[in-house]
């Protein structure tokens, strides 16, 4: 544990899991500070991303050196009206780079760059892309319908939406994996899963009561330079107190991968399928499904294979339905998310809802099932 009278960081044990927490007046110390606790997992990612050259070497030639450099080309496309906000995320990703030996800040940025270099490039230019290396996931968001519990918890000001999702890649990927709660001078708190040195992952939430979870959708559109998620994702928790924020964010930045992105505050609730082209919105008003598919009819062609995800997108609805019918609740949900083979899968490496986390599969037993600190 480090603690100074503006500095803080430790890991918090919660029920069999834990968490970083870390306290910082500025972005370089917070990243100073990150990087010291989450060494191991940012140099394990290092090692995934080498790994991830070899099958395309002696075909491409791609390297680690030329990852890099398609990732530099990702920082040149920040908007004017974010690059101040950029700065600091940057004084932040250096922070990490120099309290790490043998790191450097274009290993930072890598990392953050991960998903659009895999969904984006790797992934649309050569179709038989090893699965190892892919983020797979199974969300579910609703609005409360359980009124006696509305009832009990309205003077209290809890939320009426509840969100979750399963987090599913390569056990390979566990080492690096970690939720992180984080406080800078002048910004919301901020707890959401990360992956080695990724700022955050659209599975989260902030101080605000603003809550995301994520699906990737395999496509054959290949990217162009854009804020990348790891980055993108951290502005949005520090620039966003509800939905529409949100989207007006998405519609003013640019996109250039397919996925789904829910987002909820305390009332509302919209489901975003997004591709480079367009955005297709959906305001819940019940309860609604995503896994890495379009739903869409107008989407799927840009779908690399149409059938991908379809039936564990089909019985995640099935499910949902039936418990929404029985009022649903978020131990109701957590459940859900335990089901397995199909939800709960094998590679299932960390879950998230309103109230809960964990780096794992969620146990229907509630053992090993971390209580979120915000």
């Amino acid at each position: 544990m480090t603690e100074s009278s503006d500095e803080f960081v430790c890991w918090r044990y919660t029920n069999g899991q834990k968490y970083l927490e870390v306290r910082a007046p500025d972005h370089y110390t917070l990243g100073l500070l990150e990087g010291r606790f989450l060494r191991r997992k940012i140099w394990f990612f290092k090692i995934i991303i080498y790994l991830m050259t070899i099958p395309f070497f002696f075909r491409k030639r791609y390297t680690y050196k030329r990852f890099i450099e398609i990732a530099c080309h990702y920082e040149e496309a920040v908007e004017e009206k974010y690059k101040d906000l950029y700065g600091d995320l940057r004084d932040e990703m250096r922070g990490m780079a120099d309290s790490i030996n043998g790191i450097s800040y274009e290993d930072i940025l890598l990392q953050n760059t991960y998903i659009e270099l895999v969904y984006g490039h790797l992934i649309p230019i050569h179709r038989d892309f090893p699965e190892i290396f892919e983020f797979g996931c199974t969300g579910f968001a609703a609005i409360q319908n359980d009124t006696e519990l509305e009832e009990k918890t309205e003077s209290l000001e809890q939320a009426n939406t509840l969100i979750g999702q399963n987090f599913d890649l390569s056990k390979l990927f566990k080492p690096t994996a970690s939720f992180v709660l984080h406080k800078v001078k002048g910004r919301p708190k901020v707890f959401s899963l990360r992956f080695g040195s990724m700022l955050s992952v659209p599975t989260g939430l902030n101080e605000y009561g603003l809550k995301m979870t994520v699906n990737i959708v395999k496509s054959t559109i290949k990217t162009h330079p854009i804020i990348p998620t790891g980055i993108r994702t951290r502005m949005g928790f520090y620039l966003c107190r509800n939905v529409e924020e949100v989207y007006s964010m998405l519609n003013e930045t640019s996109d250039s991968i397919c996925y789904n992105l829910t987002v909820a505050d305390k009332e509302k609730i919209i489901s975003l399928e997004i591709n480079p082209y367009h955005v297709v919105r959906t305001d819940v008003n019940e309860w609604i499904v995503r896994s890495n598919t379009f739903v869409d009819p107008s989407l799927q062609q840009y779908l690399l294979r149409k059938n991908y995800s379809k039936k564990r997108q089909k019985y995640a609805e099935e499910l949902m339905k039936e418990n929404y019918d029985n009022k649903l609740t978020e131990e109701k949900l957590r459940k859900i998310l335990s089901k397995k083979p199909k939800i709960n899968r094998s590679n299932t490496v960390a879950f998230f809802t309103d109230k809960h986390f964990g780096i794992g599969g969620p146990k229907a037993s509630g053992k090993n099932i971390g209580k979120n600190p915000l």
